[in-house]
């Protein structure tokens, strides 16, 4: 039976159990996965119904059936998201980004198809619109939250009100960390640094809101070797490996997962595709012929519905 912990957390129990039911019927594609980072694109600026965009929601929507990704979180401008949603259904767990620089979105340095982030046209979303669509149901993840490329702090004061509401209602929150596209600041973001990104900077807002549930993105310990000593202090913290699973050489990626699974904390890793292919990225984790079935399973499925509070999800397609 399909369940889910705590009150506040109806939406979630109606998630799984449409996830469980896709999973049933997918039986010919391979165990189930859960993609927990996936931007719900405008590849052109018209909207999300210009045929450009229609289809990016098509391909994914392709991948994800010929892989059995059996529920994803998807973040983006508030009417790419809705149109996603509403193709979607249950299988989407949609995701509020900022805070956006002139309203506009700019992860992953965008230059084209930029669309106002928020109904307000502001760098944040209004807190009690934001609050209402949470209570409805049609936001489920703050996130992909991409402070580092407005150059704002983890612990900026303009940010509290939505961790606040993150912890008071459940919702978990995924940050962007490390880096971005070369030439970040100059292309689209000219407060873009490196060095606000660092993940271990998020520890100040770990302490202050013990009852987050963290994402870190881009969790790349090989370059942050004390994100492994965050891990170990904050058990509700998780991570994916994105876009290192499919930009770095095979071994080197294995190195990754290598150190992760030497300091016990591979049940931290969440599959996810960051818009790479699915089936690549798979592959990526598929070949470290090291990790154990367990393991395996755990990094492209169970994590992620334990980090969400889910049961079954992953049960059908084993």
């Amino acid at each position: 039976m399909c369940s889910s912990v705590g009150a506040t957390r109806t939406q979630f129990t109606l998630i799984c159990c449409a996830a469980l039911a896709l999973s049933s019927n997918a039986a010919l594609a391979g165990p189930p996965s859960i993609d927990m980072h996936v931007h719900a694109k405008n590849a052109v600026q018209e909207g999300p119904q210009h045929p450009s965009n229609v289809a990016s929601m098509h391909e994914y929507k392709a991948e994800a059936d010929t892989n059995n990704v059996v529920l994803f979180a998807a973040s983006g401008a508030h009417q790419f998201v809705d149109s996603w949603f509403e193709y979607f259904g249950d299988r989407m767990l949609a995701g509020a980004s900022f805070p956006c620089i002139n309203g506009l979105t700019n992860f992953e340095g965008e230059t084209d198809g930029r669309q106002a982030c928020f109904p307000n046209e502001g760098m944040f979303p209004d807190v009690a619109w934001l609050h209402d669509r949470i209570e409805s149901g049609q936001i489920q993840i703050l996130g992909e939250l991409g402070m580092q490329y407005a150059g704002i702090s983890f612990d900026d004061d303009r940010l509290t009100p939505y961790y606040e509401m993150a912890e008071a209602l459940d919702i978990p929150i995924a940050f962007h960390t490390s880096g971005g596209p070369p030439k970040t600041a100059e292309r689209c973001c000219d407060d873009f640094r490196l060095s606000i990104g660092d993940p271990v900077k998020l520890e100040e807002i770990l302490v202050r809101y013990p009852k987050l549930r963290v994402q870190i993105m881009h969790a790349n310990v090989l370059t942050y070797p004390g994100l492994l000593r965050l891990l170990q202090q904050f058990p509700n913290v998780f991570v994916d490996l994105t876009p290192f699973s499919s930009i770095l050489p095979e071994e080197g990626f294995h190195q990754m997962l290598r150190t992760y699974r030497m300091h016990g904390l591979l049940n931290r890793i969440m599959f996810a595709t960051d818009d790479f292919p699915v089936a690549a990225t798979l592959a990526a984790y598929r070949k470290a012929d090291f990790l154990t079935a367990d393991e395996l399973s755990g990094i492209e499925c169970r994590n992620a519905q334990r980090f969400l509070g889910l049961e079954d999800v992953c049960d059908s397609g084993y």
